[in-house]
């Protein structure tokens, strides 16, 4: 993480402003701000001025002083010239989501984005939606038409007056929900009842049922206080949290691993996962694993137990398979908020096809490796780099020729770790993939 965002995060006056917006908006609260800006940017160049700034805190209910305002204006206009990027500070105020949750909202928003294009129609995701697997109808603390009004309240034509819904607002929605939940397990349970995966998934059942007790500690899937526990429960706490540790060990092994002996890096072993899932929903057999660890050459370093505490923990629906896309979200590591938003950004510039994805060929012939920070570092020639990069993206590794945006976001997890401060990670990405404007093309210069 860089050390610019983590000043970011324990800014008092950042906290504030997000205790300000859930009390105002609740789950929509970073959404509605969103659109404000949205308004607010009349060329869309996605930059406001102080005066715009300053209105849309107002007008959405942020009453902040004179000089808070100024301080926030301090802090987001990087370039000095009195205006800053609206994405940029809204970026400062995503929730954060642990890797197994992300890659469930990712992959329920993904089965109904049928185009890939990054939107829903309003009408086509709310048809999804099953109030009668959710923990509060569950439960009996809500009935089932509660449930459904609190659910469509977030999502309608004054929230979304387009009638369309990004993937962005779908994934802030569910990190303020998830807040909610005690474990990841009870999350997933959620998300596998409320959107039906196990009929849009096909194959093999999920090992969870209606009713059942989802996080092992506390059957209505919603925070407790741990005082409440009984003895069994704490004791149940102690041993899943033992082992979910030792997983997440195992990952950062791999992931180190990855880092210094595979030249695709963390995507290497994404890119083997993916050749071996027949179905294409992210679920491999448990002896996958093995031999994806064989495959790329790390079975020397990861033991017999250590990939079977990782086929227990990502056993994600309890069907003795392994979820090597919640998996592969883990691989990714901290890339902060603000760096994911670079790459959605370089990613909506480069020539996608209309599904979204964006063909090897492209990629290929888009990338310049001037400023990779192995490069940069002199630890490696420009040939070198762009050989590994050729490596990382062969297309013996991609059937349908086309590459997704997780995909893209997986291989930059490993290069983000090299590059300490945000704007470095910024410039670089503009240089290696072309990506001119006005702001790009004087960052270059400056550097030539």
């Amino acid at each position: 993480m860089s050390s610019s965002t983590c000043l970011l995060k324990q800014d008092p006056l950042i906290q504030k402003v997000k205790r300000l917006l859930i009390r105002i908006g609740g789950v929509t609260g970073v959404r509605g701000l969103s659109r404000c800006f949205r308004i607010a940017d009349d060329d869309g160049d996605h930059m406001v001025s102080k005066e715009e700034f300053a209105r849309c805190l107002s007008d959405y209910g942020l009453n902040l002083t004179e000089g808070e305002v100024n301080k926030l204006m301090a802090t987001f206009d990087l370039n000095r010239d009195g205006s800053i990027g609206a994405t940029e500070f809204l970026t400062a105020f995503r929730l954060g989501l642990r890797p197994k949750r992300k890659a469930y909202i990712s992959r329920v928003f993904s089965l109904f984005d049928q185009n890939n294009d990054g939107r829903l129609t309003l009408d086509e995701f709310k048809a999804g939606f099953d109030a009668s697997g959710h923990s509060d109808y569950l439960s009996g603390r809500k009935t089932l038409d509660e449930v459904e009004r609190e659910f469509f309240s977030s999502f309608d034509s004054e929230t979304n007056p387009d009638g369309l819904l990004s993937k962005q607002e779908f994934q802030q929605h569910y990190a303020c929900v998830s807040a909610a939940f005690d474990t990841d397990d009870a999350f997933i349970a959620m998300m596998l009842s409320v959107w039906r995966l196990d009929e849009l998934l096909g194959g093999q059942p999920s090992g969870w049922r209606a009713g059942d007790r989802f996080t092992g500690l506390d059957s209505s899937l919603t925070c407790r206080n741990p005082a409440s526990y009984t003895i069994e429960e704490r004791e149940l706490a102690v041993q899943d949290n033992t082992a979910r540790s030792k997983a997440e060990g195992v990952v950062m092994k791999i992931r180190k691993l990855a880092l210094e002996k595979l030249p695709a890096k963390c995507h290497g072993v994404s890119r083997e996962f993916y050749m071996r899932d027949e179905q294409g929903y992210g679920y491999v057999s448990q002896a996958t694993v093995a031999d994806v660890v064989r495959a790329v050459r790390l079975h020397h370093f990861i033991s017999e137990e250590e990939i079977e505490l990782l086929c227990k923990d990502f056993d994600t629906r309890k069907n003795n398979t392994f979820d090597y896309y919640a998996f592969a979200h883990s691989l990714v590591g901290d890339i902060t908020a603000v760096r994911t938003m670079l790459l959605e950004r370089t990613w909506k510039k480069l020539p996608r096809r209309k599904n979204g994805k964006l063909p090897v060929e492209l990629l290929i012939s888009n990338y310049v490796p001037d400023l990779v920070p192995e490069v940069a570092n002199g630890l490696v020639t420009k040939g070198q780099s762009l050989s590994n990069f050729l490596d990382a993206w062969d297309v013996a590794y991609f059937p349908s020729g086309l590459v997704s945006f997780d995909e893209f976001l997986l291989y930059y997890s490993g290069v983000s770790e090299e590059v300490v401060e945000d704007s470095h990670f910024r410039t670089m990405l503009m240089v290696s993939w072309k990506v001119w404007n006005k702001e790009a093309k004087v960052l270059v210069e400056s550097l030539l």
